[in-house]
């Protein structure tokens, strides 16, 4: 008669740890294709959010309007050019907004003391309520971890005056020429610069 043999007690130990090597393998291998694909996701969706927002502040930022010469040397500025921050009046290029001129204001702030700055716009309209009251406002994200906004204006503030790059714009008469724009934490809105129709000298 012919003793059918089995796998000895070793072997199947050594079955065991091969195919749990085997595993364990694939299963690092499997997460880092998952984190992987996850980083390249979102890189893609940080340059597409990146693309919206620089076509936004383009149109935006261009539409600009001086302050009335009639009004202005008693009127609210219409423009007010920061190294941090902007503030300027505008049609808002938004949907579902009203139509009409916004009082609109460019900066950053973090939602939390510690964590990185945000690319932020607020708007209101610029005419007050039917009852003569102040119109509400709103602010809007535009994008995460911007690493800070450093603005620059090119132009002459007076008539008079040569034009070349500022790092503030304070006349309330006239816009700039043009409008330097970078973000230190956006590689792809790095720099951004803008020709205002508008603006003084209109390129």
């Amino acid at each position: 008669m012919t003793r059918q043999q089995g796998f000895s007690l070793l072997e199947l130990l050594v079955a065991l740890v091969l195919l749990g090597l085997v595993a364990t393998l694939g299963y690092a291998g499997l997460k880092q294709g998952m984190n992987y694909w996850r980083s390249a996701q979102q890189l893609s969706d940080r340059q597409q959010a990146s693309r919206v927002v620089r076509e936004l502040l383009r149109r935006q930022l261009a539409a600009a309007v001086p302050t009335p010469v009639d009004r202005a040397a008693t009127a609210q500025p219409r423009f007010r050019g920061e190294p941090e921050a902007l503030e300027f009046v505008a049609p808002l290029m938004a949907a579902g907004t009203q139509g009409g001129l916004y009082r609109l204001r460019l900066y950053t702030a973090a939602a939390r003391p510690g964590e990185a700055e945000r690319l932020m716009l607020a708007y209101r309209p610029l005419q007050p309520t039917l009852r003569g009251g102040e119109p509400p406002s709103a602010e809007a994200e535009l994008l995460q971890q911007v690493g800070g906004l450093e603005l620059s204006y090119y132009g002459a503030q007076l008539a008079q005056g040569a034009p070349h790059w500022q790092r503030r714009w304070h006349s309330r008469e006239r816009l700039p020429a043009l409008i330097r724009l970078r973000l230190p934490g956006d590689p792809l809105l790095a720099e951004l610069a803008v020709r205002l129709p508008q603006g003084e000298g209109a390129l």
